[in-house]
């Protein structure tokens, strides 16, 4: 079967070369290229990228009635030590942040309950994104995912803030409640008033 990657042209319409255990790549494409074991520029930026997904695992039983800060226990990946234990991202490059969230609530409420999640920082004075819901979750839960944006300078914090109308079970796990953050540009990190 033959390799489709050397199928593919590169913009001077010429094709990859076969070399054995060697990828050479068209760097407009950004496919990662690794020669003699070491990676090139473009894919060492593309990996080093400032990003973090924190998670929960155990959830939190009985948050509520109320806003509180939901903690992270742990990260799935974390390339600039953004979080450093606790509820909050903590900013250590500058930029313009992709913010991204789920929190999922247990069912088992018998009336209508609503629910708020926020992306704010630990004062509580500023929003970069939020979603809410009102319903009866009593079958399944009300699971909740949504993103925001985040301009941040360095030491700035970011959380994950949430609200039940009654005392709820949050459900942990890495798929279940998280707070993930990708560096989008490195402009957009000026001090906003």
């Amino acid at each position: 079967m033959s390799d489709p990657w050397r199928t593919l042209p590169n913009l001077s319409g010429q094709t990859a070369p076969e070399a054995e255990g060697t990828r050479e790549a068209d760097q407009a494409r950004m496919y990662p290229s690794v020669r003699g074991g070491v990676q090139d520029a473009i894919t060492r930026r593309i990996l080093d990228v400032p990003r973090v997904r924190a998670y929960n695992s155990v959830g939190e039983a009985g948050h509520g009635p109320g806003f509180a800060f939901v903690g992270m226990n742990g990260t799935e990946w974390d390339t600039d030590h953004m979080w450093q234990g606790g509820p909050y991202l903590t900013c250590v490059s500058p930029g313009c942040y992709g913010l991204l969230a789920a929190v999922k609530f247990s069912g088992g409420a018998a009336a209508n309950d609503g629910q708020w999640a926020r992306f704010v920082n630990p004062a509580v004075t500023r929003c970069y994104g939020e979603t809410t819901t009102y319903g009866n979750p009593a079958a399944f839960g009300t699971y909740m995912m949504f993103p925001g944006i985040w301009n941040a300078n360095v030491g700035d914090q970011v959380g994950l803030y949430v609200y039940t109308a009654s005392a709820r079970d949050i459900v942990g796990g890495s798929d279940n409640l998280w707070i993930a953050a990708t560096l989008l540009s490195t402009s957009g990190g000026e001090a906003v008033q």
